[in-house]
């Protein structure tokens, strides 16, 4: 990830209100799982999955989620059709 991206997460991450040392503790994952939620829209957990991966394949993105979560980010879930499907978005706005 290019400084320029970093920056960009670190802004959203103070606007998420997450501190410079909390900040620290984080690694590339959920920053890139942070990256993707930033537009505001929903997201599949293959989406997340994927983003936490860097554009391969992973199966840590809910963990990742889950960090940021732990952090002090809001991140609503959201269920469509069945129990199976679940959707992310930054925020509470259902």
């Amino acid at each position: 990830m290019d400084a320029e991206k970093r920056m960009k997460i670190r802004d959203l991450a103070f606007q998420c209100g997450l501190k410079d040392d909390v900040l620290l503790k984080l690694n590339i994952g959920p920053l890139r799982v942070l990256e993707l939620l930033q537009d505001g829209l929903w997201h599949s957990s293959e989406q997340i999955n994927l983003a936490a991966g860097g554009g391969h394949t992973s199966k840590e993105g809910l963990r990742r989620l889950r960090e940021l979560r732990d952090a002090g980010v809001y991140i609503s879930k959201g269920v469509v059709l069945s129990k199976k499907y679940y959707f992310y978005k930054l925020g509470g706005d259902v």
